[in-house]
This record gives structure tokens, sequence and C-alpha cells, in this order.
């Protein structure tokens, strides 16, 4: 089996891919700000090594992927950071990375971001994903879909869910287990995906069509006050319009050996449970 450092381990993403490599045999470095957290611990407990640690810190990445066989990164411009900063520490893992030789950089990235511009946290991992290629890592880029997983979940005592996606325009959906299922993937089969960026979905469905998947809950479109930043408003423009466009068919096809949901088992496994 192989090591794989992973970052934002202690967040819903990141946290996925690492418990699910761990359960496959893995040995895990968990990168995390907070070596103490709740789930820094859960993470420990399963046998990960917490690695305490800012993208900022050069030393303390290099450190983090000495040895490593690979890293499975992903940014973010809403945690703090903005785009400005998601792209200087999207470089500085890239380039910790090099310094250490890593034998294959795994990035999450989001999907159309070749294609669409205005979104500025689609422009910033645009800009990641650039700078990863003339690296010269062997890397690969997956593009996740709309998230699904925290927007329904996080609401459903309230009866009431809201997103910035239109009623009843299609949208691609990807369930965060189904980002960590396709991570572990890509990793375990790295000489298939090297310098590949594919860009993946669970399912198609509007959000008026989840709602009712869901039950006992009602749908309204998020509405957006005079304060709204142009992200915001861009993704309201996009969604608006049916996202980014997915042929899911195709995808599944492709790459018939990894677990993805539907919809309804999606709801199953996620809803259901949490409703007892």
């Amino acid at each position: 089996m192989s090591e794989f450092l992973v970052t934002g381990a202690t967040g819903a993403q990141g946290g996925a891919v690492a418990r699910l490599l761990l359960a496959r045999g893995h040995r895990i470095r968990a990168l995390t700000r907070n070596a103490e957290s709740p789930a820094a611990a859960a993470l420990r407990e399963a046998g990960a090594t917490i690695v305490a640690g800012d993208f900022d810190d050069a030393a303390v990445l290099r450190t983090a992927m000495e040895g490593a066989d690979g890293v499975f990164a992903m940014g973010t411009a809403f945690s703090g950071a903005g785009a400005e900063g998601e792209v200087r520490q999207g470089k500085a893992l890239i380039d910790a990375a090099r310094a250490v030789g890593i034998g294959h950089f795994l990035y999450s990235s989001s999907a159309g971001t070749q294609t669409l511009t205005g979104v500025p946290h689609t422009e910033s991992k645009r800009e990641v994903e650039d700078y990863l290629a003339a690296s010269g890592l062997d890397s690969t880029v997956i593009g996740p879909h709309a998230f699904l997983d925290s927007w329904v979940t996080d609401q459903l005592a309230s009866g009431q869910l809201m997103h910035l996606a239109a009623p009843e325009v299609p949208i691609a959906w990807i369930a965060v287990d189904d980002i960590a299922a396709f991570a572990a993937y890509v990793l375990e089969n790295r000489a298939e995906f090297v310098g590949k960026s594919v860009d993946i979905a669970s399912f198609t469905a509007s959000a008026q069509e989840i709602a009712a998947e869901v039950g006992g809950v009602t749908y309204a479109q998020y509405p957006l006050g005079d304060d709204a930043n142009a992200d915001m408003r861009a993704m309201l423009d996009l969604f608006g319009k049916g996202g980014v466009p997915a042929d899911v068919p195709a995808l599944h096809a492709a790459y018939p050996d990894v677990p993805w949901h539907s919809l309804s088992s999606w709801v199953e496994e996620k809803i259901r449970p949490q409703r007892g």
C-alpha cells in the first residue's frame, strides 16, 4: 500500500478522501491547521498521522510531503484566504511537491475551470491548474461539479432547502463520497491519469427534484442582497443557466469501477439515517 498526504483533511472533501484511503489500507498524513480538533482526533483514531501546519509555511509543507507517494491537494477561496490566498497556497503546495520530488500530485479543482470566466473562485483554481501543468510534476486534476451534501444536510431541520440554483433547472451535482471514491481511484491508478483533467459528477437533477426526493422539505432559490459579492452574483448567474455542462452517463461509462451515487441512493444513505 501507498502513503499519501491529504490536505484539507478535517474538512468535508479532504476528510472523505482521507477516511476512504485509510479504509483501503493506505497510510495517510492529514494536514490540518488544528491538530486538536474533533475531526483531527477522529482521523488520528482511524490511523492517520496528523500534521499540524499552514499552507503558507513552506518548511512544514516540505516536511509533510517528504517520502510520500502522492498528494491529494485542494484549495478553497472560502476559508478566509480569498481567491488570491487560494492561488498563493496552491502554488506553495506545488512548489513543496517539486522540492521533495513527489511522484504524483492530485489537485481537486472545480468543473469548467478552463472555459468559465467571471467567477473569481473558478479563475483562481484555473491559475493553480496552469501553474501545476507548468511545474513538471506528474499530476492529475479533478473538477467536481456542484457540491451536493452540505447545503441539503445542513438545512434539513428547517424544512426549507435553499441554494443559488434555479428551482427547475437541471444541474450536475457531486456527492462528497463520490469525490473521495474517484480521487482514490486516481491515486491507485496513477499511470492512467497522469496529465489528465477530469470533471466529475454523480447525477443531474433540479433543486426541486432533490427536495422532492428528500421529502418533507420545500425549495427556494437563495435571494442575494445588495451586499452580495461578485463571486456569489456570478454563481447565481451560472446556476440559473444550468451550471457547467456535464455528460454524466459518458463519465460513468468511462469509469464503471467508481461507485457513483444516484440521487435516490444518496438520499437513502445520507438523509434516511440522519432522520432516524
